[in-house]
């Protein structure tokens, strides 16, 4: 079953059509610079070599938070999804000051239609990159999110591994090369995570991952419960202590109520 796979990469090189996904990633990773790795507050000084054993919090936004989340996405046009990115970049951007953060996503790897019965795992991962400047509005900056998260899930097939041979970052072999925090809808590939004029293309395949693989420092999992919306974080206890874990998950709540009364 994964020859099948095999064959849609190959197909997808000698067409073409990779290489355009690669100058899209290629200009994505380098304008109008290399990605500077997000500096943020730790409870610990990281050794250089991680092991990346990750504690675990869980947290909710409620019912009425969920509810004005909602209400939100539905006034703005956009998806669950994209504001949930934008309030993480904006939290990211009050920790660290920086206007120029990457964030990471997970998604299926099953763009085309023929790919969708095969058995295996094919998870491939996407860096976002956006600039979370205090001059911007929040609706200029969810139009950013917006225009960014389509323009990768446009070109989702390019390998996140063939990027980083491409950039040639300075790489510590115990941490991601491009982005330190992550965050992916659990069911990311539903029609919600999709603009609506898209959601026609959009795959409806579930994808689940119970913990994160990206050799990252936090990772959010995100499920719409429809009437609440509930996180899983994951968070390196070689960087953060328990409690610091539970402060940032309350930060990212405080975030998004004022984003969704503002």
């Amino acid at each position: 079953q994964y020859k099948d796979f095999a064959v849609y990469q190959d197909h997808m090189y000698r067409s073409g059509q990779m290489d355009v996904q690669e100058r899209y990633w290629v200009d994505q990773m380098t304008r109008p610079g290399p990605v500077v790795p997000l500096d943020i507050p730790a409870d610990f000084i990281p050794s250089r070599e991680m092991s990346h054993t990750m504690g675990k919090y869980k947290f909710s936004a409620g019912q009425k938070l969920t509810r004005d989340i909602k209400t939100l996405v539905d006034s703005t046009g956009t998806t669950l999804y994209m504001n949930l990115m934008a309030a993480l970049f904006i939290l990211l951007h009050k920790y660290s000051g920086q206007t120029d953060i990457v964030i990471g996503t997970g998604v299926a790897g099953r763009t085309h239609a023929d790919l969708q019965e095969i058995i295996g795992f094919f998870i491939n991962l996407l860096s976002l990159r956006c600039f979370p400047e205090p001059q911007k509005t929040y609706k200029q900056f969810l139009q950013e999110v917006r225009d960014v998260s389509i323009g990768a899930y446009d070109n989702q097939d390019y390998q996140f591994e063939k990027l980083v041979e491409k950039l040639k970052p300075r790489r510590n072999r115990f941490r991601n090369p491009l982005f330190q925090v992550s965050l992916t809808l659990q069911n990311f590939r539903s029609p919600d995570t999709v603009p609506r004029d898209r959601q026609d293309q959009a795959p409806v395949d579930s994808f689940e991952m119970q913990q994160t693989t990206m050799d990252v420092d936090l990772n959010f999992l995100v499920f719409d419960m429809n009437s609440t919306i509930d996180f899983h974080m994951d968070y390196a206890v070689e960087l953060y202590k328990p409690q610091t874990a539970k402060q940032m998950a309350d930060d990212f709540l405080t975030v998004l109520h004022a984003l969704a009364q503002d």
